[in-house]
């Protein structure tokens, strides 16, 4: 509701009432002089709403406010020869409210100021406790069901990637088939894909493998968990590697050309295994017969008091010829 502040007769201002009344709103008004008349104004401290119709007495000027606005509001004592604007100042000091110049009238509304002002938000409390910590690089993609070749692995340098989001030939052997196949190197797990073998004697010190036609020139495995360089050039156990995987096809611009002397057929990296959730104890013996003897241990536990630290031992034996 807006309260038009009056000093004049009810019939002269019957006219105003009757247009506010048309827009909603509820009237108490005034014509009054130009603003810039002076006055004496002797009103004291007390409610907006009466300092509002003081001041449109004195000065003989309509002044339109809403209810809402000047209600539960006080205005300070004004003293002195003013103004109508001057006075609307005064008495609206510190309030939030101006007075807007409306057709020689005034209305009282919120401030430029104040009406930019955001409204503070509430204050938000979160409380909880953090997981244990993790590390994300490690988290490998899921086994197929089966468990012998996942559904998903490094991709260079996209990271972690599941094989229906990778748009290359990627085949990704997991450590249950390098245990059921009783898998030694890695020569003994490329046997399970049509587009990699062995060319040079399986006895031999070294592994040459050839992806779609093309040898990694004689170094073994191209990549060490995504890094060139830190695959031994002989022949390697992949007892102690959680995956194998074979990617097939072009990569130097996924995987760098480090890792092998020609990664055109495609390359092989070995993910090396890391601390289990649980803790594992695991102790494996090999018998080829009675002059070839050997021993596979492997070790995995986590500390801390959220398990956020972790170590892993394989270590293997071998005797005999």
């Amino acid at each position: 509701m807006t309260t038009l502040f009056s000093h004049q007769p009810l019939k002269k201002i019957l006219p105003a009432i009757l247009a506010l009344l048309l827009s909603a709103l509820c009237v108490i008004g005034t014509r009054g002089a130009a603003a810039e008349t002076l006055a004496e104004v002797e009103i004291p401290a007390g409610p907006l709403n009466q300092t509002l119709l003081a001041i449109s007495a004195a000065f003989n000027v309509d002044i339109l406010a809403p209810d809402e606005l000047v209600a539960g509001r006080r205005a300070l004592a004004l003293s002195g020869r003013l103004s109508a604007a001057e006075a609307l100042d005064r008495a609206l000091r510190d309030s939030g409210l101006e007075a807007r110049p409306e057709d020689g009238a005034y209305l009282i509304a919120v401030s430029a100021e104040e009406a930019e002002e955001p409204e503070p938000l509430p204050r938000l409390g979160v409380a909880g406790e953090a997981p244990a910590a993790r590390f994300r690089y490690s988290d490998l993609p899921e086994a197929y069901e089966g468990g012998q070749v996942a559904r998903g692995g490094r991709i260079g340098l996209l990271g972690n990637r599941d094989i229906f989001d990778t748009p290359f030939s990627v085949t990704h052997y997991t450590a249950a088939l390098i245990e059921n196949q009783q898998a030694r190197t890695v020569a003994d797990v490329i046997q399970n894909d049509s587009s990699a073998y062995l060319i040079n004697p399986r006895h031999g010190y070294a592994e040459t493998i050839v992806i779609r036609g093309f040898t990694t020139g004689g170094v073994g495995p191209g990549l060490y968990d995504g890094l060139p360089g830190l695959v031994d050039s002989q022949i390697m156990s992949v007892r102690t590697f959680e995956r194998v995987e074979i990617f097939k096809g072009p990569n130097a611009l996924l995987n760098g050309t480090g890792g092998t002397r020609s990664n055109v057929g495609g390359t092989i990296n070995l993910v090396p295994k890391r601390p289990t959730e649980t803790p594992l104890s695991r102790l494996t013996a090999d018998y080829d017969y009675k002059s070839r003897l050997g021993i596979h241990t492997d070790l995995s536990r986590r500390f801390g008091s959220k398990k956020q630290f972790g170590a892993r031992l394989n270590t293997i034996y071998h005797k005999g010829e």
